[in-house]
């Protein structure tokens, strides 16, 4: 007698199991689109916050950015891209490295010949430069390189980081828009 209330207690049971889940799924799928809502009505705020400025460099500080354009690391780094774009056989050997990485990268040899912004311009722990450009006609294309000071003249190009680029593309137009097509500031 138990066996028997036991086995219909369980079919009735596993009968009603689908609606249960199914019940709750639809609260799941309810208050995943209820938080969605509130989401969304909370977006347009974040971002108006979020809205990019155009930088603006006051003469000071625009001189001392402009420095960076006339270091040996820069002028460097020029020649290094000429010379890779004109003849990819004549990189010395202590540039391999960087133009190996370049290699792998497929850039039109117009966008290298092209001018370029220096974004970034610092000190590496193991010495020499990391400077970072931007295709001027193209802000999709920012490189990392390492550029390594021999004596007060001569520089090589060591590497060239591959680094993911989480850039907003239009906003970072917008906020670098004085410079990415600043008439004498280009490398």
């Amino acid at each position: 007698m138990h066996l028997k209330k036991f086995a219909l207690i369980s079919t009735l049971l596993l009968s009603l199991a689908p609606f249960a889940l199914h019940a709750q799924e639809a609260k799941e799928v309810k208050e995943t689109a209820d938080t969605k809502e509130s989401k969304e009505a909370e977006e347009p705020k974040a971002q108006e916050v979020k809205a990019p400025k155009e930088l603006v460099l006051n003469k000071q500080q625009l001189e001392g950015y402009s420095k960076s354009y006339k270091t040996p690391e820069v002028a460097c780094l020029r020649k290094f891209l000429n010379t890779y774009a004109d003849a990819r056989k004549k990189i010395s050997p202590a540039e391999e490295k960087a133009a190996a990485v370049l290699d792998g990268m497929k850039i039109d040899k117009t966008v290298l010949k092209g001018k370029f912004m220096v974004y970034q311009y610092a000190n590496i722990i193991g010495g020499g430069k990391g400077v970072s450009i931007v295709s001027q006609d193209h802000p999709e294309v920012i490189l990392d390189f390492w550029v390594y000071k021999i004596d007060d003249k001569a520089c090589e190009v060591r590497d060239l980081l591959v680094q993911p680029d989480n850039r907003n593309i239009e906003n970072f137009k917008i906020m670098y828009r004085n410079y990415l097509h600043h008439k004498t500031l280009f490398m």
